[in-house]
């Protein structure tokens, strides 16, 4: 499975992945967390400096950045990691999401 074919079953929450995992169980897993970044980093090397970008790709990266973000700040949350690993993470996503928006790369 390739990048965009992989950011497509996140964003669709399909079972396994981070976002599912996050969403549905309140649960993080730092490995899949990994393999979101990575996907989403690789995707927005592929697509710098294209003028058009499918619109389900920008509303998912939009949607992993808010929702992750909010989520990571609520209280309820288990952590396995320290709080500046979530810190990190959801800055990370902010990053990604800009890159992909506005073509700045981190």
């Amino acid at each position: 499975m390739g990048d965009l074919e992989y950011l497509n079953a996140e964003f669709n929450l399909e079972p396994g992945t981070f976002l599912f995992k996050l969403h549905v169980d309140g649960e993080w897993d730092t490995a899949a967390f990994t393999r979101l970044d990575r996907a989403m980093a690789q995707v927005c090397t592929d697509l710098t400096g294209h003028q058009q970008l499918p619109r389900w790709l920008v509303a998912g990266f939009r949607y992993t950045c808010d929702f992750t973000t909010r989520t990571i700040s609520d209280s309820g949350l288990p952590r396995n990691k320290p709080a500046p690993y979530y810190e990190r993470a959801g800055r990370r996503l902010r990053d990604l999401n800009a890159w992909l928006a506005y073509g700045w790369p981190i």
